[in-house]
């Protein structure tokens, strides 16, 4: 089954016609999600139910007859909620696509140019974001993990891209979604060695701040992937950034329960999955290329003692791992309390790839996939293949 990462951008070199088919629920183009389970959004998807069908709507983007990803689209704020990619590996356009059943949802399925003598109620459309010089068009699942040009045009809808300020497009984010990818090629390789990951891409609305008084500007966007690889087991990842200047802000690698916690309620986005809550891959980023551009580990000055003769000053540098290991302790601790999905919590259903499941009852056990050792009690445990042994 398919792995992780959103979307595409692309350079569209024709006007084929693109079927973007505005559907009743998200199962139906759930192929997209990893164990075909859509996140868990507070107030707006909870249990794979669309809470205001007439506000949300979900897209299974299609281009040429193919499906391609899935986008579940905010009328009211006119930008998308999220857009999730089963990623498969990679191999610009000119015109923006507009999705004409958001107008009405009689009319062509396929998607099509959009008409400037028409007045579109339910999205944006490209005018939306003239006379803006600090906002571009942002996005969400980039065209760069698109496997073909199918896949990479499918993502040049306006149903796919929300406000984004320039420099953080451009900057941080931008390296955040090379990394990503370095790490699923490179590690999300399947057990018939071709990359699989799922990918999922969300932007939070701010509080009525609107581009040319129609498309919400979000205050935040997120990002996070989970994928099984051959070598390491499980991997997952997270990263949100506030949409604003840029600077010379990095956006450090987060585990899942951080990034569920941030978006707040019992948000989760690959629910009912063993995508690692706690750890991240940032121990795999040494061994990736620097073109890469994954976060360098944080560097700090330590003096050591002095003597009457000589004063000895060491530089120490300092992984994340300890950092992210003393984060995981309150995320879980803070979940115990309040029942979050940031509490010591492993999803039923392991990833495709391997594995021994093992049953008890209740009991104490030390828990160790291939990043950190955990102690937890439960009453399942599902063993991946690594180097280290319970």
């Amino acid at each position: 089954m398919p792995f992780l990462l959103p979307l595409l951008a692309l350079l569209l070199l024709s006007a084929a016609p693109t079927v973007t088919e505005v559907v009743a629920s998200m199962s139906e183009c759930d192929d997209n999600f990893l164990y075909q389970a859509p996140p868990q959004i507070k107030g707006i998807l909870e249990g794979g139910n669309i809470l205001d069908q007439n506000r949300y709507k979900p897209i299974c983007q299609t281009l040429n007859n193919k499906r391609t990803f899935v986008t579940l689209y905010d009328t009211t704020n006119k930008i998308p909620v999220f857009s999730a990619y089963n990623y498969t590996g990679k191999e610009r356009i000119d015109r923006l696509m507009i999705e004409p059943q958001l107008e009405e949802i009689t009319l062509n399925k396929n998607m099509e140019v959009e008409d400037d003598s028409k007045c579109y109620i339910h999205q944006a459309v490209s005018g939306d974001y003239s006379n803006s010089p600090e906002y571009i068009r942002g996005n969400l699942l980039p065209q760069s993990y698109g496997l073909t040009k199918n896949h990479k045009k499918s993502t040049f809808t306006m149903t796919n891209i929300v406000p984004q300020v320039k420099s953080f497009n451009t900057g941080s984010w931008s390296n955040m979604e090379k990394c990503v990818q370095c790490v699923l090629d490179k590690y999300c390789i399947n057990n018939n060695g071709k990359p699989e990951g799922f990918v999922v891409i969300g932007a939070r609305p701010s509080n009525n701040h609107l581009l040319n008084n129609k498309v919400n500007i979000p205050s935040m966007l997120w990002s996070a992937f989970c994928c099984y690889s051959k070598s390491q087991g499980p991997l997952a990842g997270a990263h949100w950034g506030d949409n604003t200047e840029d600077g010379e802000t990095v956006l450090q690698t987060k585990t899942l329960a951080q990034l569920h916690r941030k978006l707040g309620g019992r948000s989760e986005v690959f629910p009912g999955t063993n995508c690692p809550l706690y750890t991240t891959v940032t121990d795999l980023y040494p061994n990736l290329n620097k073109a890469c551009k994954c976060p360098a580990p944080t560097t700090t000055k330590t003096t050591a003692a002095t003597t009457s003769t000589t004063k000895v000053t060491t530089t120490t540098t300092t992984t994340t791992k300890k950092r992210e290991k003393d984060e995981n302790d309150k995320e879980r601790e803070k979940g115990r309390n309040d029942g979050s999905s940031g509490g010591d919590m492993e999803p039923a259903n392991p990833i495709p790839g391997g594995g021994l499941h093992v049953y008890q009852t209740f009991f104490n056990y030390s828990y160790a996939n291939c990043h950190q050792l955990y102690n937890l009690t439960w009453n399942f445990l599902y063993i991946w293949p690594c180097q280290y042994h319970i």
